[in-house]
Formats: C-alpha cells, sequence, structure tokens
C-alpha cells in the first residue's frame, strides 16, 4: 500500500470514528437543536420524588453540547462525536464531555444517571470509562474549535464521578446507563439555576482501545434526575 493511499484510509477512519470536518459535517438526524429551540425537558412528578430528564440537545448550545477534546487532533465546531480513548492515525488521547441546563431543576438531589449511547468500541472486551467534574466554563468547553491542551487536561482530572467498566462488543445503539456517586449529586445540586457538564477519560488506553467511536450521528445524551422535595 503506497503512501496516498495509506493516508486516505487514514482519513477515512478518522472521519468515521472521530466526527467529519467541517467540510464534511454530518447533520444530525434529530434536528439541529439551535440556540433558538426552546427546552424540551421531560418532569415526571410523583407523590414523593420527581424525576428529571435533561438532554444535551437542550443546553442551549449551537449544535450539541458533547463533544471530544484530543492531544492531538484537531476538533471542529460541527462536531458532535464524543469518542474517548486513543484512535486513529495519530494515537492521540480524546476525552468527551456532556454538558446540560438545570435552570429549571428544583429539590434536593438524591439520584442521578447519565444515559449515553453506545456505538462502537476496540480494546478487550472491556474497557474501563471514569467521569468526573470538569471546571471549564461551559461557553468555553463546546467551542469545539482546534485543540486545546488546558481542557483536555480538565477532562481527566477533578472530583471523580465514579468509574465504569463498559463493553467493547455490544451492538451499536445500545444504552449506558452510568450511576454518579455522591460527589456528583453535590455538583447537580450546586448547579441548579446554571449549567451542569461531566467530563470522560479512558483509564485503559495502553491497549489502544476506544468507546463510543462514530457516534457523530448521535442524538441527545441524557442526565435524568431525582430529586425530593
Amino acid at each position: 500500500m503506497g503512501r496516498s493511499t495509506r493516508s486516505i484510509v487514514a482519513f477515512l477512519l478518522l472521519t468515521f470514528l472521530v466526527g467529519p470536518t467541517a467540510a464534511l459535517a454530518s447533520p444530525d438526524q434529530e434536528g439541529s437543536g439551535g440556540t433558538d429551540r426552546p427546552p424540551a425537558r421531560a418532569v415526571v412528578r410523583g407523590p414523593t420524588t420527581t424525576k428529571w430528564t435533561f438532554s444535551t440537545r437542550d443546553a442551549g448550545f449551537t449544535g450539541s453540547a458533547q463533544g471530544w477534546w484530543s492531544s492531538t487532533e484537531r476538533s471542529t465546531r460541527s462536531n458532535r462525536n464524543y469518542i474517548v480513548g486513543r484512535c486513529c492515525h495519530s494515537g492521540g488521547s480524546f476525552r468527551n464531555y456532556f454538558t446540560f441546563d438545570l435552570s429549571t431543576l428544583t429539590g434536593t438531589v438524591v439520584l442521578a444517571t447519565l444515559v449515553l449511547r453506545r456505538y462502537s468500541g476496540k480494546g478487550g472486551p472491556t474497557e474501563t470509562y471514569r467521569l468526573q467534574d470538569v471546571v471549564t466554563d461551559p461557553t468555553t468547553l463546546n467551542e469545539t474549535d482546534g485543540r486545546d491542551l488546558d481542557i483536555w487536561n480538565d477532562l481527566g482530572q477533578g472530583r471523580r464521578y465514579g468509574a465504569f467498566e463498559l463493553p467493547t462488543d455490544d451492538p451499536p445503539l445500545g444504552l449506558d446507563k452510568l450511576a454518579l456517586n455522591d460527589r456528583a449529586l453535590a455538583d447537580i445540586q450546586a448547579a441548579q439555576g446554571g449549567h451542569f457538564s461531566v467530563g470522560g477519560r479512558l483509564l485503559t488506553v495502553e491497549d489502544g482501545g476506544f468507546l463510543f467511536g462514530g457516534s457523530y450521528q448521535a442524538g441527545r445524551q441524557e442526565l435524568i434526575v431525582i430529586t425530593a422535595p
């Protein structure tokens, strides 16, 4: 295989797994989700608790409030992919994030679950995915244009919200439901009236694995919060 052929193959692999470039941006099948769209949050009230469903689609940012930052690759504003781990011709490390608008949230947070569409994975039978807090402000975080090592570092450190063993060989479009710990509950409580962001990194990167590859056509990712009065 010649050098030019290898370059084309590497580019196609990067586009599929990591997301399209600005010129190749693929429209989301569930709509543009621009800032002029009114929020659409599902609220279910029971006798003692209330269930809130927040979506990255409703976070108030152009496109969708989900994505990745890389140690080597440049992202674009049109990117909605949230791959995490090592991937593609550079072997760079990708870390992902999700932002939610909690301006309507009230009550005492007692449970929270992050729900992610799975798409494709690689590596061992499972890979270890860890979630943590994000100190980068939401506007800067979601301005995914270029490469920013400060944001990439932020997505891999800080207050830990839990580590999860996720399979790499399950069918695409499965759901990963990740129960967040007490640190996350406290931060969600503190974020009432504003935005809440969560960052993710793969701890098992030595095997060259990744999760959520090919997720640039993904729709909404969700944060489900249970509150008590």
